[in-house]
């Protein structure tokens, strides 16, 4: 999560060439060695089979040293750990829209800055008005396929717009660093696919629903990146 919703705040970021190589690379690293970790105490602790079929692993490993009031606390922690993930994922979300609305591809009422707490309050709402209306869509499980599905699709159409603008790099005062080139990027440009391939074939067709989704709003770019294109040609004239 640090490392996905570092990218979305960079305008904010004080010294970025230094900070997001430590906070992407700092950031996963420090959640595999916790994950690897974790896996192993559960493995210790019960048996594989479990283990695999535990709905709550980290209560259940904590119950059965500590007892269940010890493992209702690890719960309530967990909650707590999830609202804070979710708010990270609320405050970053929203620069997106405000971004697009500022560079005039996007509803301008979802620009703008609050004049007092300085955020993008605006694409706040949207976002949180646009989230409440999918919410009452569909269960959790639904959402969150179509969610997966359109977010590979994003991710893949990244990789794809970083090999093809490599030379842009160059701009940059210093350049700004691509590690892991060329085998990272291109094992994500072939797994983009095959993920979202595994999330169509599941019922009841709502990855398909978030493709149509996906695709009604390309006219709209079009139009949008039409309108700026003649405004700037208009400014240079």
């Amino acid at each position: 999560m640090a490392g996905r919703t570092s990218n979305l705040v960079g305008s904010e970021v004080e010294n970025p060439h230094k900070n997001f190589p430590r906070a992407l690379v700092g950031g996963v690293g420090f959640v595999a060695v916790i994950y690897l970790l974790f896996s192993a105490a559960c493995l210790k602790v019960l048996p594989f089979e479990t283990v695999a079929t535990s709905r709550h692993i980290a209560s259940d490993v904590v119950e059965h040293i500590k007892g269940a009031t010890a493992a209702n606390w690890i719960t309530f922690a967990m909650v707590i750990s999830a609202l804070g993930s979710m708010n990270s994922s609320v405050l970053s979300g929203a620069r997106v829209g405000y971004a697009m609305a500022r560079d005039g591809i996007f509803f301008k009422i979802v620009g703008g800055i609050h004049p007092k707490f300085r955020t993008p309050g605006r694409s706040l709402i949207f976002q949180g008005v646009l989230a409440s209306l999918m919410a009452l869509t569909g269960t959790f499980e639904e959402l969150t396929n179509l969610f997966i599905f359109a977010a590979w699709i994003f991710y893949g159409a990244a990789v794809v717009a970083m090999f093809s603008h490599a030379q842009d790099r160059a701009r940059f005062a210093p350049p700004l660093p691509l590690l892991g080139l060329p085998l990272g990027p291109r094992h994500l440009r072939c797994r983009c696919p095959r993920a979202d391939r595994k999330y169509l074939d599941r019922p009841p067709g709502r990855s398909s629903i978030g493709l149509l989704l996906i695709l009604a709003g390309l006219p709209s770019i079009g139009r949008w990146n039409r309108s700026l294109s003649a405004a700037s040609n208009a400014a240079g004239s």
